[in-house]
């Protein structure tokens, strides 16, 4: 998910394309996407391309999410919490 790129996203059809090239099937994947993640997709900004998840410099995408992870906990009042629990 941290790889996922704006031109994967298909707004028109509320669907998030993964390319063979990124999953371990090494098949394409289609995904449908709800109203409430589109919403949260467009707060972010879109793009027309590159990492939904960018990282530090240009061109990556993020490596992990434990520094955001653990923001949200703390302004959460949450201390004992894996992200794993949110699945």
């Amino acid at each position: 998910t941290l790889k996922m790129r704006w031109e994967w996203i298909d707004f028109d059809n509320k669907a998030y394309d993964t390319p063979s090239t990124i999953t371990k099937a090494d098949k394409n994947f289609r995904y449908p996407l709800t109203n409430d993640l589109l919403e949260a997709l467009l707060e972010l900004g879109v793009e027309k391309n590159g990492y939904i998840f960018p990282g530090a410099t240009v061109n990556e995408h993020r490596k992990d999410v434990r520094s955001p992870w653990e923001q949200i906990k703390k302004e959460a009042g949450i201390e004992k919490m894996r992200l794993h629990d949110m699945r």
